[in-house]
């Protein structure tokens, strides 16, 4: 069985077929290729794969990324962050950092938010006199705020896979002079 399952791999693998597929191929050529196991369960196990309602969080971030790009909201944002250093030498830099950690607050997703700001950012920059790559590694340091800051796509996968709540996976280690003890929910 083990060696049907490798040659379907590699044979899929070189044909061309995506990784996802030949991997999914390959896994239910095995359950398929043991007779132990009952037939229902490979529709048990796609069904119980599927049911996971944190994962619907990361279409639905991305989704959120795109309506504040699309809407006009994320240009607001940045006009705030403008407000509060724009001022400063090297201002527009700064806005640019703090529309990240904006953005990172509200969509937690790290590709999201180097699309919205980079659409808006990138010109403005390049219009304010900064160089090109230094634009582009700005808006791509800005938009890496998004999973570390909460909510984030990849805390509300690691509370999900542990079994925590997702207070409990944003907030502080026990050790932390900080109490957020109300969060522990």
């Amino acid at each position: 069985m083990l060696t049907a399952m490798l040659v379907t791999f590699v044979v899929l693998l070189f044909a061309g077929v995506p990784l996802v597929f030949v991997m999914g191929l390959t896994g239910m050529l095995g359950m398929i290729m043991d007779t132990t196991l009952p037939n229902l369960l490979f529709a048990q196990r796609i069904f119980i794969t599927f049911d996971n309602f944190a994962l619907l969080a990361i279409p639905l971030f991305m989704l959120a990324g795109s309506l504040m790009n699309h809407t006009g909201i994320t240009v607001k944002i940045l006009r705030f962050a403008n407000a509060l250093v724009g001022h400063l030498p090297g201002g527009l830099g700064h806005a640019t950092t703090i529309t990240g950690v904006i953005m990172a607050g509200i969509s937690g997703s790290a590709n999201a938010d180097a699309a919205a700001i980079g659409a808006v950012m990138v010109p403005a920059l390049k219009m304010a006199g900064y160089g090109e790559a230094f634009s582009v590694s700005l808006v791509a340091s800005a938009g890496v705020l998004g999973p570390i800051i909460p909510p984030s796509i990849v805390m509300i996968i690691y509370a999900s896979a542990t079994g925590l709540s997702i207070a409990r996976a944003c907030s502080l280690p026990a050790s932390s002079p900080v109490s957020w003890s109300h969060w522990d929910t």
